[in-house]
């Protein structure tokens, strides 16, 4: 068992000794319970995550199906950045505010939710497009922008190498992928 080991170590220490408990762990073939509040943590160390809310599980499954797949809000609001977008669905079908229509991995009628992670969205310039962006912040490898769409604010991630687009540019959008309706959180008691 090992409670939040790395959380009060910098960065690169912690970078450092994530890699040896993973050497570790795979040198021993034993069995860890690994807590941490550290998404990165979680996913980068995990085989499985169980994650908790308040005590009770609310999802569990492997790091990459958590990631891409969330079933539920929390999980998908928990783990990495996301954006929760109201869809009107139908069937294995929905179409999104700004007009597109997604594919459902799940079935789904009404007004519902879906998980569209920020790198899932495109943006380019459009003068007549749905959306503008209100804000742009450079992150190094990537720039993440935000997007207002009709009241919808969204997170946009695009490569730093793509050309910037400025605060009060109209733009296209569009989401790549398909995604499944969430859920609200419940669970059971750990």
């Amino acid at each position: 068992l090992l409670d939040e080991p790395l959380s009060n170590l910098d960065a690169k220490l912690r970078d450092s000794l994530r890699e040896d408990l993973l050497s570790l762990h795979r040198e021993t073939g034993s069995t860890s319970l690994y807590v941490t509040h550290d998404q990165t943590e979680a996913m980068s160390m995990s085989d499985r995550i169980i994650l908790l809310n308040e005590g009770r599980v609310v999802e569990a499954g492997t790091p990459r199906d958590l990631y891409l797949d969330p079933k539920m809000r929390f999980t998908a609001e928990f783990l990495g950045q996301t954006n929760i977008v109201p869809v009107t669905a139908d069937g294995h079908s929905a179409s999104t505010p700004w007009g597109q229509v997604i594919a459902l991995r799940t079935p789904a009628h009404g007004q519902r939710q879906v998980s569209l992670r920020a790198e899932a969205l495109r943006i380019s310039p459009d003068a007549s497009g749905p959306a503008t962006v209100t804000e742009l912040q450079f992150l190094g490898a990537d720039v993440l922008y935000s997007v207002d769409c009709g009241g919808c604010a969204l997170r946009v991630r695009r490569d730093c190498d793509a050309p910037l687009i400025d605060r009060g540019t109209r733009v296209d959008i569009s989401a790549t992928g398909d995604s499944t309706p969430l859920q609200e959180t419940t669970g059971e008691a750990a």
